[in-house]
């Protein structure tokens, strides 16, 4: 992504969010909102903001084991840290989400690890993602339906067709991974196609782009198959560390909730429901990073809940702070002083 894109997407991201955050804030009490953020000491906001990070320290710890144990690839921490910090920050300024993956992807061929190889490191913790986050989200359904199908809050319809999309997308990336042909076959039939055609020769710089295509498929498969197969054991160690990484998020939230809640209804199980149901209902809000959409649903969720909009709109603006505005300025800090390796793949 070049670089006057990637600002206009920032721009673009933090004028969603400040915007609605804005509209919400007036909807509630100012006075109150702002009288609220008297619960957070400089140690507490220190202590969101480490957490959060040690997610990201995580998720560095579980792709280098990844990339060393399976791949047989060299990485180091460093290297892999900036691969998950840009990962997020991509995610964050991108729409549906779908820049950080193919920078990670990207990042990964700089560092001369083979692009199907990297693909797949990324498949499996989407997959990965996918599974732990449908187990807390079916949990938050079905204890909070009533709340979260309520007609006064979102459309029930809308809510039900976003996490639908959400669930079909691990069915879709999953067959992706284990029968990757379908997608070369699907590809070549459209080489007929002038238009797409001549796209497809641009990208690739190969006249016989479909033949490199279907090579670079087998090599997914096998490299999938070496992973989810013979290596099972390090997948299972990926799995628990993403795991972990995701409840950091989760805690984070919780004890942002639990600074301003002191006699908080929700335990820290309810709190992980709620956050992976509505994160996959959001996933696919067409603005950067989701931004506007996650502070008006979380707002909005949150207040049938607790029964305080006050309150639970400070919440929601540390917590978009933490978990956004700031890995924002961490990414473009990384961006000015990391180092790009040379091409190791074309």
């Amino acid at each position: 992504m070049k670089e006057k894109s990637y600002g206009l997407n920032i721009i673009v991201a933090i004028a969603f969010g400040i915007g609605v955050s804005t509209l919400l804030v007036l909807k509630s009490n100012v006075k109150e909102v702002l009288r609220n953020f008297k619960y957070f000491s400089s140690i507490s906001v220190l202590i969101f903001l480490g957490v959060f990070i040690l997610g990201t320290i995580l998720d560095s710890t579980r792709m280098l084991i990844v990339v060393r144990k399976s791949l047989n690839r060299m990485m180091n921490f460093f290297d892999s840290f900036y691969n998950n910090l840009m990962g997020y920050f991509f995610t964050m300024i991108t729409p549906f989400a779908l820049g950080g993956q193919v920078y990670q992807v990207f990042h990964m061929a700089r560092l001369g690890i083979k692009t199907e190889q990297a693909t797949n490191v990324m498949m499996t913790r989407f997959v990965e993602y996918m599974m732990i986050s449908t187990v807390f989200s079916l949990y938050g359904f079905f204890r909070y339906k009533d709340v979260l199908l309520a007609g006064t809050l979102v459309a029930p319809k809308l809510i039900v067709a976003g996490y639908m999309i959400s669930l079909s997308s691990m069915g879709f990336v999953f067959i992706s991974m284990f029968y990757p042909t379908w997608m070369s076959k699907s590809l070549s039939k459209l080489k007929h196609v002038r238009p797409f055609h001549a796209m497809m020769k641009k990208i690739t710089k190969k006249e016989d782009w479909d033949e490199s295509f279907t090579k670079w498929t087998l090599n997914l498969k096998k490299s999938v198959e070496n992973l989810w197969l013979k290596d099972f054991h390090i997948l299972m160690v990926d799995l628990t560390l993403n795991l972990i990484a995701l409840l950091c998020q989760v805690l984070t939230f919780f004890l942002i909730l639990r600074s301003i809640f002191h006699d908080l209804p929700l335990n820290f199980l309810d709190v992980a429901g709620i956050f992976f149901f509505l994160t996959l209902v959001i996933y696919y809000i067409p603005t950067p990073g989701a931004s506007g959409g996650v502070e008006a649903i979380y707002q909005l969720t949150l207040s049938s809940l607790l029964k305080n909009p006050s309150k639970t709109m400070t919440v929601v603006l540390m917590w978009r702070t933490i978990t956004y505005y700031i890995p924002i300025l961490m990414g473009l800090i990384a961006l000015g002083i990391y180092k790009m390796p040379s091409p190791g793949e074309d």
